[in-house]
């Protein structure tokens, strides 16, 4: 998956040129687009991007007439990825040995994932290596960073998976992540569950598959006749259906747990003028794995204890008010502050104005701070797309490492920390511009603190730094088409402030064509062929401090 990460969405991008208007028809109708369309679009319509190819699997698509302007340039897709798990990158993980028949496995992950949308309402993400990613990737790139990124590990057992180092691995990766096995269960309504499951392909001599892992569920998907031959299920039949709905049912239901534990906010319901920009906000939070409160509309008929019920476990109280008053979402708000939870407050444009006094007086209340105790934030004439962004941005945990960095000019470094050569250069650079410049110098993470992922913490990086410097010379050319875009578009994707400066610092100049500040590497972590860089992140845009 060839993907940029930002608070609330994944953007994929394709460097296919074909019809924009096919591209447009094929589009799915649900649109949640959270940066500005026109602003990304017309960023495009400046540069020819070199994009990686983007596997388009368990995307969710929009688009926007707005891609006119591209006809006949690049072909250009936003995809919007969303685990039905909260915070989890994918739900399921399929860990299998290319030994065995693709055709197989393929048919399993598409009946799984017919069953679990049934079974969830929702697209499942699965994480499946239909691009033989290990032979032809770094594997600590992609496939490590997805395993600790799914809620579900999925073995599928074989004599082919027994003798796999690259199963092992995996399975390593997933199971280390848990101080014992104990940690790795999930409590259900009835019981509790193991994140690892075993789908058994094919048995392993003297059903020693048995011994492994003994204490998760298994899945047989092979049948053994009464002269002690085992054959596999064949997709399609009646018997494999079976075991699909089967396994979905043990998946579904530990994903459900899952995201149950997930993060609550609670969404106030709203005077009639500010219903529509209530239903989205809910909407993208939904879609985004969120659990929000209260599953459906409260009116004046709820007592205070029913309504404090729905506020109390949630994170965040969110109240959208506009020019119309109603008693209801007031009480709503009194509430919450009396509970003393973190609010925000949308307050519509022109609402201030409202002919009802009572209306007046509350909004007053609420920018001026009256009454409240507990952290709050009012966003007031801001568009319902921004205000999303800045809620997700909120629940998202923060890096205590840039608050610091926030005292003094930031540069985030790029660099793909897997490649030994790139990251000593990085750090060696990093090491001349701090003392000389003064300037607090980022690399990427690669444990980041807080329970952060290393895409939540990158996303930090660049949403709080004062520049961006992205550096490659022996990493792979897909990661570099991965990253670049990301940064060329870093404002309009994370809804920031423009950066003091941007620039590239690769082995070849034609490498990015059409990219803007593409700098040729030095062979030393020499400072003249980045000055044009750091001048334009000094106080004064002058020379270094000797």
């Amino acid at each position: 998956m060839t993907a940029v990460y930002c608070p609330c969405v994944a953007v994929c991008w394709t460097s296919s040129v074909l019809s924009l208007g096919d591209k447009a028809s094929r589009a799915s109708a649900r649109t949640s687009s959270v940066h500005s369309d026109a602003q990304v679009l017309s960023e495009l319509a400046a540069w020819d991007l070199a994009a990686a190819k983007c596997n388009p699997h368990q995307a969710r698509s929009w688009s926007t007439s707005s891609l006119a302007p591209l006809d006949g340039r690049i072909g250009v897709e936003f995809r919007l990825i969303v685990a039905y798990v909260t915070h989890y990158q994918y739900d399921i993980f399929m860990s299998y040995s290319h030994k065995d028949d693709p055709t197989w496995i393929a048919a399993l992950e598409r009946a799984l994932v017919q069953e679990l949308r049934a079974k969830l309402g929702n697209d499942p993400m699965v994480w499946c290596d239909e691009e033989k990613l290990r032979l032809g990737q770094n594997w600590k790139d992609t496939i490590q960073e997805s395993i600790q990124g799914s809620a579900v590990f999925v073995a599928i057992l074989s004599p082919g998976y027994q003798v796999s180092d690259w199963c092992k691995r995996e399975r390593k990766c997933f199971t280390d992540q848990f101080k014992d096995t104990a940690k790795m269960k999930v409590a259900l309504k009835a019981g509790s569950a193991y994140r690892f499951l075993k789908i058994v392909k094919a048995p392993w001599e003297d059903d020693a598959h048995r011994e492994f892992f003994s204490e998760a569920q298994d899945m047989d998907f092979f049948l053994r006749d009464a002269s002690g031959i085992d054959r596999e299920l064949v997709p399609g039949t009646e018997a494999f259906r079976s075991r699909v709905e089967e396994a979905a049912h043990h998946m579904a239901a530990i994903l459900k747990a899952m995201r149950r534990k997930g993060e609550i906010i609670f969404v106030a319901t709203p005077a009639e003028d500010a219903f529509d920009a209530t239903n989205d906000l809910r909407n993208e939070l939904a879609a985004q794995g969120y659990v929000v409160r209260p599953e459906g509309p409260l009116d004046k008929f709820y007592s205070d204890k029913a309504i404090k019920n729905e506020m109390q476990p949630a994170l965040l109280s969110v109240h959208l008010l506009g020019s119309k008053y109603d008693e209801f979402a007031e009480r709503q708000v009194r509430l919450a502050l009396g509970l003393e939870k973190r609010l925000m407050f949308w307050l519509a444009r022109g609402g201030i104005q409202s002919p009802d006094s009572r209306q007046r007086d509350l909004l007053e209340s609420i920018r001026n701070a009256i009454g409240i105790s507990s952290p709050f934030e009012v966003f007031e004439g801001v568009t319902i797309r921004n205000l999303i962004t800045e809620v997700l941005y909120a629940l998202k945990p923060q890096l205590h490492q840039m608050a610091q960095a926030g005292k003094t000019t930031s540069v985030y470094l790029i660099c793909d920390r897997s490649t030994p050569e790139d990251c000593a250069f990085a750090e060696s650079l990093r090491d001349v511009i701090q003392p000389k410049e003064g300037f607090t110098v980022l690399l990427p993470e690669v444990n980041p603190q807080n329970g952060m992922s290393i895409e939540d913490a990158h996303q930090a990086h660049l949403r709080e730094c004062d520049g961006v410097l992205l550096y490659r010379n022996a990493a792979p050319l897909r990661w570099l088409l991965q990253q670049a875009p990301g940064v060329l578009l870093a404002e309009q994707i994370l809804q920031r402030p423009p950066m003091k400066a941007k620039a590239f610092l690769v082995d070849k100049l034609d490498v990015l064509p059409g990219f803007p500040n593409v700098l040729l590497r030095p062979p030393t972590p020499d400072l003249g062929i980045l000055e044009p860089f750091l001048a334009a992140l000094r106080p004064s845009g002058g020379h270094a401090v000797a």
